[in-house]
């Protein structure tokens, strides 16, 4: 009986990381320098992120005009279908404080937001 609920705990674990499930909130615990797979969207810069539970403001922002920077649109470019999107990882390193870096190596650091994001499109 002990076995078949352990087996079926182990199972469930397994299935929530399979499926890239959201990491484990960091406000609950502490879950830092923990890398998770996290697309970043690139379409006006980098502006923010939503991650965890809740919405990131990027310390800095980074664009060129309302638009990614130069390396950022190279790196998006390169993965052939330049969808204004980044694949990377991004671990908290503090429960406010998040990092993300690209398979290129790029980094962007972000602020946990206090509230969410108005519903306005901040590249407009």
């Amino acid at each position: 009986m002990h076995v078949r609920r352990f087996t079926l705990l182990v199972i469930l674990l397994l299935a929530g990381t399979a499926c890239g499930r959201d990491p484990v909130d960091a406000r609950t615990s502490d879950g830092l320098d923990v890398r998770y797979d996290h697309v970043l969207d690139i379409h006006c810069g980098v502006w923010g992120t939503t991650f965890d539970g809740s919405d990131w403001d990027a310390d800095p922002i980074i664009d060129d005009g309302s638009k990614p920077r130069p390396e950022w649109r190279a790196e998006d470019e390169q993965d052939g279908d330049a969808n204004d999107a980044i694949a990377g990882a991004i671990r908290l390193v503090s429960k406010d404080v998040a990092v993300f870096e690209s398979r290129g190596g790029l980094v962007a650091r972000f602020t946990r937001r206090p509230a969410p994001w108005p519903d306005d499109d901040v590249c407009e």
